[in-house]
């Protein structure tokens, strides 16, 4: 065992030794992001994001970096040049599956865990092995976000059975404006219901005249026919994608459904729209699911106090989807001018309606069109199915027939309302028989 001296202190080494203060960064984690977004509480719930393009790859880093979600990435598309101008990707990537690319980079925004996304890199649609991956993913969630700019897969999302909340977000095809649908979060309204609510209002407001007008510049990216994308500035796409996301976080904080708008307009000033959504009022018959909004049941009852003490009546617009066999109703248009009112009928007349018609089917890129007819009773009358309104039900029957579908009726009386539904095949109906319109109708 040696013995240690113990040297002098040199008191002037140890002077010049130079001492600075060390700065400590914490590591940029679900907490730091909850934080710097000036959120209390973070938000780990699991959620689906379907579509990762322009929309869903710049709303997913928006959320991801105030540390929302562990997320599912599904598309089965791969990185083109021509996307680069306005994903949050870059030209090296090119080539490579957009979910795997999305899925890394929101792993790697928050501390690089695997844990914070995975990638599923097929169809939603798909059938399968690959099917059923994706069945568990939507199983498991907590959100689905539907960001594919399909009407075939926002349908598919919002009728299956996983029992989380469903959000659909979309730009317009001019690029100057954003839609945002929320479902509620007891899922009493569907997305489904929300894009047609949000149809009627384009429908119905001046302002949305040319929401969904094509910007009429294309560019083709390749030599296939096909191979089209819209010319949009990549300054909207994120102005917009911001705007959406800080909608997504408020939307899923709160349990009410949401209906919201934003547009750009020059000089970079933004007007919101934001509607809350109308409950529904659904029933099926023959193998058919028909839903009106409560907002539509008030406004004809308004229509019909307008008019009385004579009868009136009008067309009625609504979405088809034949083969899940759904018409949902969002709009009925008042008597054209050279209609018949009496206090004992009501005869439709024509002038103006071939061009309303023509009108919506422009206005919603041929969503919204002629679903039936609507007429009131006068007072102290039943919603019941007249005799004359037997025969227009079967001339309107025959019509609809030709393409697949039932005739819809909706009459409307003091406090109630009936809708009659019926096809070629329909049993005959009794006139102001029983309380409950046959062969298929429904009391409101």
């Amino acid at each position: 065992m040696k013995a240690v001296a113990q040297s002098p202190v040199e008191a002037e080494a140890v002077r010049a030794i130079s001492m600075q203060a060390a700065e400590v960064h914490l590591e940029f984690d679900r907490d730091l992001a909850t934080q710097l977004a000036g959120r209390k509480k973070a938000d780990d719930r699991k959620a689906v994001l379907v579509g990762a393009g322009s929309i869903g790859s710049h709303v997913s880093d928006c959320l991801i970096r105030e540390g929302r979600f562990r997320w599912t990435v599904i598309d089965p598309d791969i990185l083109l040049p021509h996307n680069i101008g306005r994903h949050i990707f870059r030209a090296p990537e090119a080539t490579k599956f957009k979910a795997n690319l999305l899925a890394k980079a929101l792993s790697d925004t928050l501390d690089g865990d695997p844990d914070n996304a995975d990638a599923i890199t097929d169809n939603v649609l798909a059938q399968g092995e690959v099917g059923e991956k994706i069945r568990e993913a939507l199983a498991e969630a907590e959100v689905i976000i539907d960001a594919t700019a399909s009407i075939l897969a926002e349908r598919f999302l919002s009728d299956n059975p996983s029992q989380a909340r469903r959000i659909s977000i979309f730009f317009n095809p001019l690029g100057d404006a954003g839609v945002l649908l929320s479902e509620p979060a007891d899922r009493n309204l569907s997305l489904r219901d929300l894009e047609a609510q949000y149809l009627g209002w384009l429908v119905r407001k001046e302002e949305f005249a040319d929401h969904l007008e094509s910007s009429g510049g294309d560019y083709a990216y390749t030599g296939a026919c096909r191979a089209i994308t819209n010319l949009t500035s990549p300054a909207n796409v994120t102005v917009l994608s911001g705007l959406i996301a800080t909608g997504v976080g408020s939307a899923l904080d709160e349990d009410a459904g949401a209906i919201r708008i934003w547009k750009l307009h020059d000089g970079g000033n933004v007007t919101a729209h934001t509607y809350a959504p109308e409950p529904v009022l659904s029933f099926s018959a023959m193998a058919w699911m028909v839903t009106i909004d409560s907002g539509l049941l008030d406004r004809i009852l308004v229509l019909r106090a307008e008019r009385l003490p004579v009868e009136t009546g009008g067309v009625l617009l609504g979405t088809v989807d034949i083969p899940s066999k759904r018409i949902h109703v969002i709009e009925a248009l008042p008597a054209p001018p050279d209609s018949v009112e009496t206090r004992h009928g009501f005869t439709r007349g024509t002038q103006g309606v071939q061009d309303a018609l023509d009108n919506v089917w422009e206005r919603t890129r041929g969503q919204v069109r002629y679903v039936g007819e609507w007429h009131s009773h006068p007072p102290r009358s039943a919603p019941l199915p007249s005799a004359i309104d037997l025969v227009q039900i079967d001339w309107l029957s025959t019509l609809f027939d030709m393409e697949t579908l039932p005739a819809l009726m909706l009459i409307a009386a003091d406090d109630s309302l009936s809708v009659i539904l019926a096809n070629s095949e329909a049993a005959p109906i009794t006139p102001d028989a029983g309380t409950e319109p046959t062969p298929a109708g429904a009391n409101a």
